[in-house]
């Protein structure tokens, strides 16, 4: 009767590299190939001089190394019974469980246990950033950016807008005359939504952002400056505009008012 895989997912291994140095090896998933079990492993980033042992302080990532055409291959390699036992150099750690982004990476490689032995040229450890790292990160400030965003929105007043320079970021473009004409020409919208009043109706408040919008397209036709970020920095200020007078809704008019820009 042939060996058994023995073998579970999320198994974890410390291993002793060439370079003397101690990596960790992890099984991301069980899987049938060729008609038997196989183990798609992972080498990991992660490297110290001491054995690790768990919990750790940093997850211990997949290893990833750039190919001369500048595409990432994860280091992922199947092993099977015919592998045989981890060598005496690999000691089990415990569990790190996969998660799903793990589980779905590809895997095309059939190497045997020395595969995790090796690469230790691209380790360079466990507190450096790897591409999945600042993935991460981007999208961590993202979501940031998107919750003081809504928190700003909720709590706006059109009173604070007032008093806000409206578009501080435009230095040189648009040329000081049109930037002054902009802010003049919401600066008279904001005032003219604080006059209507909270209880104004939705038809007289919407009155007065297509007028503000008729008038950008105006001036938009005249002098062509609304690039990508003034028609970013004027929309958020219309939006802010929208919520700050209690009707977010008009921003689908508002997209439909504008011209081209």
């Amino acid at each position: 009767m042939g060996q058994v895989l023995r073998l579970k997912v999320g198994d974890a291994f410390a291993v002793r590299m060439r370079d003397g140095r101690f990596t960790i090896a992890r099984v991301l998933r069980i899987m049938r190939e060729h008609g038997e079990d196989v183990a798609v492993m992972a080498a990991t980033n992660w490297v110290g001089n001491k054995p690790p042992s768990l919990p750790l302080a940093t997850r211990p990532e997949i290893l990833e190394r750039s190919e001369p055409r500048g595409e990432m291959r994860y280091m992922l390699t199947f092993i099977s019974r015919h592998n045989g036992k981890p060598p005496a150099n690999f000691k089990f750690i415990g569990t790190i469980e996969p998660d799903a982004w793990e589980q779905k990476r590809f895997c095309n490689s059939y190497s045997d246990w020395s595969f995790f032995e090796e690469h230790d040229e691209l380790r360079v450890g466990p507190d450096s950033d790897s591409p999945r790292d600042e993935v991460r990160q981007l999208e961590t400030r993202a979501t940031l950016m998107e919750n003081s965003r809504k928190e700003r929105l909720s709590s706006l007043t059109l009173e604070q807008l007032l008093k806000e320079k409206p578009f501080p970021d435009w230095h040189r473009l648009p040329p000081p005359k049109i930037k002054r004409q902009v802010e003049k020409l919401y600066l008279d919208a904001v005032t003219a939504l604080i006059d209507l009043g909270p209880s104004a109706s939705l038809e007289n408040k919407g009155a007065v952002f297509r007028e503000f919008i008729q008038a950008l397209n105006d001036l938009e036709k005249k002098t062509e400056f609304i690039e990508t970020d003034e028609r970013e920095d004027i929309l958020n200020r219309v939006e802010e505009m929208a919520h700050a007078a209690g009707i977010p809704e008009v921003m689908d008019l508002v997209q439909a008012w504008r011209r081209d820009w």
